[in-house]
């Protein structure tokens, strides 16, 4: 029982191991049956990606093959593109450089008509100034003919008022004497039968010859007066010439005056600094007066002032070192004489104070000397007074007694007058001899109590210099003021003068009266309206046939019209010249401003069609780029695309350019910074 109920696994070990291995055997079977399940898989999953990617493949070659002969047919369209431009570049070099010659060559020439017209300039120059000389004696002579020319026009008017009566006359008396002949031959045939009546016909023929006589003074009296009618006439004429020539010398005074103006406020605008090189050069030499005539521009004494200006500078190096070093020696002695001032108060105060006591003192001495010497020479007064008293009253009462008495007290008295004389003299000496030192001490006292009443220190010194940068200054401001009051002053004669021009050329445009000369053009105009309106009526009233020829005065208004519009048409050619040139100049201008501060030249291409017309398209030049590269850009507005003409490295530098800003929509900064590769290349590079 125990056998029979026993696990195989432990009655037989090895049956199991073979088990195992089998099992393990059928595992690793199915293992690499699902490892070449899955290798066929990616196997086939591989060789459909393979049949895509060559289906792709033949895709993209097809396409690029497509681009490939489209970018070809591209080249040869550019290439065709590239020889026109090139053959277009050659014409256009030959072009230019005919186009140079030819200015060259215009400029030489203008250069000689320039010479030529400045010759001719002065000239005329001197020949309008002849000519306004001549104006002015015309004009004093037009005055003077003016005036005998009023006289003559009144005398003519007075001579045919009294021509006409002595015609009148003559005409009465030739009447009159047709009808004394009349009488005179009836009176001849009744005479000849009386000697009475001879007689009378004899003193009537005497009558007839004094009227002959009379007559024939009137006739040369009328031949006189047609003699004076056609001088006033060849006046007239004379006069009628010298008013057209006097408002065309008007016409060229009112151009005179402008100009005068222009020169005058030109003169005003840089008075300033051709007064100062006016006042600075002198000319040395009285032989430089033709020179200066010819010298309009003033270089020569431009040149004068330079050179004496680099003199005076070397003259003014060395004088200024010389003035240093003056200063430091000037400094240097002030600071002494402070010094000295100072030692001399510090030692000669109290001596000077000690002084001015014994100054003090004397002074009272003197006081009283001089009332003593007053008093005294009144006493004196006094005594010779009563001297001469006492003598005319001995005199008087007692001339023979007491002479020896008398004479005896005048000479006690005279005794004591000279002693008094003698000491007032003495005292005097004293005090004359006194008062020369005690002078002296009190100048000196006054100069160093004047001293004393500054402070200790440097005072004087400081108040000196103070004084003298105050005076420096206020001489400074003094010339200032009167350089602008000289300058201010030419001014307002400027002003005035040029006032007074205007006013002078207002005049001058008044007496030209340019209204009336479009009124009198006005009523020409009118005239000719008014014979063709006349012409026409008369046409349509006698209505003429249409083969006959137009009329005179619509001829002449169609004449007069296009001479007109001839004129307008020329003026509108001149101003269209002007505004080219000055586009030309303008956009010259811009240009270079824009190479200048942006960095790239422009130039619009000929259009392809008509070169004489410009397209839409512009070449960009860097101003970075050497030129023997030859590399640009070309924009195209119409078509709103950018090319890039040069070697393959702008090319790259373009395209990276392109790359970066394009696609952000910043053509600016594409341009900016394709300058900026440029400019750090050519730095580079140097």
């Amino acid at each position: 029982m125990s056998g029979s109920m026993s696990s195989p696994f432990v009655d037989s070990p090895s049956r199991r191991t073979g088990i195992s291995q089998e099992y393990e055997l059928e595992n690793a079977k199915i293992d690499t049956q699902l490892e070449i399940s899955k290798l066929q898989f990616q196997l086939s999953s591989m060789k459909a990606e393979k049949k895509l990617w060559q289906q792709e493949r033949d895709s993209i070659t097809c396409k690029y093959e497509e681009t490939i002969k489209a970018k070809n047919s591209e080249i040869k369209k550019l290439k065709l593109n590239s020889d026109f431009l090139f053959k277009e570049n050659q014409q256009l070099e030959s072009k230019v450089q005919n186009s140079t010659e030819i200015s060259n060559s215009k400029v030489d020439q203008l250069g000689e008509k320039c010479r030529n017209l400045e010759l001719k300039n002065k000239e005329l120059e001197s020949k309008y100034q002849n000519l306004v000389d001549k104006n002015d004696r015309l004009i004093r002579k037009h005055k003077q003919v003016s005036i005998d020319w009023n006289a003559q026009i009144s005398l003519n008017d007075e001579l045919s008022k009294a021509l006409q009566t002595k015609q009148k006359t003559i005409e009465t008396l030739q009447q009159s004497n047709q009808d004394f002949v009349d009488k005179l031959e009836q009176y001849t045939k009744f005479f000849q039968q009386d000697d009475s009546l001879n007689k009378i016909n004899q003193s009537l023929m005497s009558q007839n010859e004094h009227l002959q006589h009379t007559n024939n003074q009137l006739q040369l009296k009328i031949d006189q007066l047609l003699q004076n009618k056609t001088s006033s006439q060849l006046l007239q004429q004379k006069n009628i010439s010298l008013t057209n020539k006097l408002s065309e010398f008007q016409e060229m005074r009112v151009k005179c005056c402008k100009l005068e103006i222009e020169k005058a406020e030109l003169e005003a605008k840089y008075n300033e600094h051709f007064n100062t090189l006016a006042a600075a050069i002198v000319d040395n030499d009285a032989n430089q007066a033709s020179t200066q005539d010819e010298d309009i521009t003033k270089s020569i004494k431009v040149q004068k002032f330079i050179s004496t200006f680099k003199d005076l500078q070397v003259r003014n190096s060395t004088l200024q070192e010389k003035y240093d070093s003056k200063v430091i020696e000037v400094n240097d002695l002030k600071q002494e004489l402070e010094d000295v001032i100072v030692e001399i108060e510090k030692e000669y105060l109290p001596t000077i104070s000690s002084l001015q006591e014994k100054l003090k003192v004397l002074s009272n001495k003197v006081v009283g000397l001089e009332r003593a010497r007053m008093l005294a020479g009144k006493e004196i007064e006094n005594l010779r007074s009563s001297l001469k008293g006492m003598e005319d009253l001995y005199k008087s009462e007692e001339p023979d007694q007491g002479n020896k008495q008398m004479a005896q007290y005048v000479t006690n008295l005279e005794n004591i007058v000279d002693e008094y004389k003698r000491k007032i003299d003495e005292l005097e000496s004293r005090n004359h001899s006194q008062l020369e030192p005690s002078t002296v001490a009190t100048t000196n006292s006054n100069s160093n109590s004047n001293k004393r009443l500054h402070p200790e220190g440097h005072s004087f010194r400081k108040t000196a210099l103070d004084l003298e940068k105050e005076n420096f200054q206020l001489t400074s401001n003094l010339k200032k003021i009167e350089l602008e009051n000289k300058h201010l002053k030419e001014l307002v004669s400027s002003k005035q003068n040029i006032d007074a021009k205007r006013e002078q050329m207002k005049i001058l445009e008044l007496k030209n009266n340019l209204l009336a000369k479009d009124q009198f053009v006005k009523q020409e105009t009118l005239d000719a309206l008014r014979k063709e309106n006349e012409s026409l009526i008369s046409e349509y009233i006698s209505k003429k046939s249409n083969n006959e020829l137009i009329p005179k005065a619509l001829f002449e208004r169609q004449e007069d019209d296009k001479s007109n519009l001839q004129r307008k048409i020329d003026e509108l050619a001149k101003r269209l010249q002007r505004l080219r040139e000055m586009y030309a100049s303008k956009s010259r201008d811009i240009l270079v401003v824009i190479s200048k501060y942006f960095g790239y030249s422009l130039e619009f291409l000929p259009s392809t069609l008509n070169p004489n017309e410009l397209s839409s398209r512009l070449k960009l030049v860097s101003k970075y780029m050497p030129k023997e590269k030859n590399s640009y850009l070309i924009i195209d507005i119409d078509n709103k695309s950018l090319k890039a003409y040069g070697d393959y490295e702008f090319k790259v530098l373009c395209e990276e350019a392109a790359n970066q800003w394009v696609s952000k929509g910043q053509f600016p900064c594409l341009l900016s910074s394709l300058n900026l590769k440029l400019y750090s290349i050519n730095t580079q590079n140097k």
